[in-house]
């Protein structure tokens, strides 16, 4: 039962859907980290930041110009807008985006130690970040870093230049200024913001950490909703396709070769279908091309068969009928047997003919008792002919049915050359299996024989017996004859090498 929950999951659909989300999230979360890591520790110890510092600082000088113009300079406004600027940085809750203070919220962060002072024209100091060790009005610069007095000359100038009013030393100590303008442009006094940006990696980390682990578990969410339905989208769109594809194949296994893998497109997807459907008109071809070849052989297999069968015995039934015609009147006797004799060639044809229509219809290769047959037909080849035979075969050999009428084809052609061309008085027929499984057959008579020379020039019996002997399984031929020393034939097989 829990393998058939996830069986759904094992689908290409789903397995490209799920690499989508994962990707897609890891991709983001990646993204967030880098960024995270360029912005609270590079940027924070770039030289751009503290320039970035006194810039938002000059935008909110003026809203504390007239409480430091007046006289005395009123410090506890002072001090209070120095503690809300420090309290709504480091606030959670601070209103980000609206000005009031969260734009600087890298510089006076928990993760750093920075303060906040406000001097006049002169240089003393007016209001300090609440809970902060100002120096005394009259020690101020003496008490400032280099690198912080001279942000706050050039501010006490009226500088806006932020290279000048912006600076950072080495291990993390930083310090921005900005002047405070009055409206009608005379300068009321300036802000310094100092702070030092802890280096060490123990700090850092955990810094790092409280930074990432709220938002990465919302950004993987969305992140991983995005990655779902796009990837759902596009893995459907590509098992369509896929799809399209496997019908066509489908159609092809089932002889449909009019049908076609449809998709247009350009990419490795259109072209494995056009690949697909020019292989399947090439397919639908070669079955084309192998059904007429295979007619073709069906074709010349009835040819060769009605020539070593049909065709012999009606012509030996045709010189039966010749010899009663001539003997009718002279001897009625003998035209009465020669008759008989062609009525027997004339049963004989219509037994071929069945059996050539039997081997049309289709079924099982079967064995059975072939030399049963052939012994048969020897017998009446003998009594027909009035040549003697000799016989030598193994009344237990079981053949297989192609073996068996290849056997009795050979054999009948052989027997019908030697009965029309030889003039001999005596042929021998042997049937036998050796040691080794191979089965021969070895026909000779005691004729006239040939000369290799006139062998090609016979007619068809010859080729036919060779082709039907190399087709039987290891099958082989060979013929041996001299003028004057007779004819012999060898046909060697392995039934056992049939598949």
């Amino acid at each position: 039962m829990p393998f058939q929950l996830f069986r759904p999951f094992q689908r290409l659909q789903w397995k490209l859907t799920l690499s989508y989300v994962l990707v897609t999230v890891v991709a983001v979360l990646t993204l967030e980290i880098a960024v995270a890591v360029f912005l609270a520790y590079f940027v924070m110890l770039s030289d751009g930041f503290p320039k970035y510092v006194a810039g938002e600082l000059t935008h909110r000088t003026s809203q504390i110009a007239p409480d430091l113009a007046a006289s005395p300079p009123k410090t506890a406004a002072l001090t209070d807008w120095a503690g809300r600027l420090k309290k709504e940085a480091e606030s959670d809750d601070s209103d980000h985006g609206k000005g009031n203070g969260a734009d600087i919220v890298l510089m006076t962060s928990p993760y750093q130690s920075g303060e906040v002072i406000i001097v006049d024209t002169a240089g003393r100091v007016a209001a300090s970040t609440p809970g902060a060790k100002a120096p005394a009005r009259s020690v101020l610069m003496n008490t400032l870093q280099p690198h912080e007095a001279a942000v706050l000359r050039a501010a006490l100038l009226g500088r806006s230049d932020l290279a000048q009013l912006g600076r950072r030393e080495s291990a993390g100590a930083g310090a921005a200024a900005a002047p405070v303008f009055l409206k009608d442009g005379r300068l009321a006094g300036a802000v310094l913001v100092r702070y030092v940006t802890p280096l060490q990696m123990a700090s850092f980390l955990p810094m790092l950490t409280n930074i990432l682990i709220p938002t990465a578990i919302i950004v993987a969410i969305v992140a991983g909703i995005a990655g779902l339905g796009f990837g759902f989208l596009n893995a459907r769109s590509l098992t369509r396709r896929l799809d399209a594809i496997s019908n066509a194949a489908d159609a092809w296994r089932h002889g449909d070769f009019n049908a076609e893998a449809v998709d247009r497109s350009g990419d490795e997807l259109g072209l494995l279908a056009r690949r697909l459907n020019t292989m399947a008109q090439d397919l639908h071809s070669l079955v084309s091309l192998r059904q007429n070849l295979a007619t073709m052989e069906e074709r010349t297999r009835l040819a060769r068969d009605l020539h070593d069968t049909v065709k012999q015995q009606v012509f030996a039934a045709s010189m039966q009928i010749g010899a009663a015609s001539s003997l009718m009147d002279q001897d009625p006797a003998a035209a009465k047997d020669s008759l008989k004799e062609a009525a027997v060639l004339v049963r004989q044809v219509h037994q071929e003919l069945a059996s050539i229509l039997q081997e049309l219809a289709p079924g099982p290769d079967i064995q059975t008792a072939g030399t049963k047959t052939l012994r048969e037909y020897l017998g009446n080849w003998s009594r027909q002919s009035g040549i003697a035979i000799v016989t030598a075969i193994d009344d237990e050999l079981i053949l297989p049915r192609n073996v068996e009428q290849a056997f009795l084809r050979i054999c009948q052609e052989a027997l019908a050359n030697i009965a029309r061309h030889s003039c001999a008085s005596e042929a021998r027929v042997r049937l036998t299996m050796n040691e080794d499984s191979v089965v021969v057959l070895y026909i000779a008579d005691n004729g006239k024989g040939f000369s290799s020379q006139t062998s090609d020039r016979r007619g068809n019996g010859l080729s036919n017996m060779r082709t039907r002997a190399e087709e039987l399984p290891s099958g082989s031929f060979s013929i041996r004859s001299q003028p004057e020393e007779g004819v012999a034939i060898a046909i060697h097989c392995r039934p056992g090498d049939q598949e």
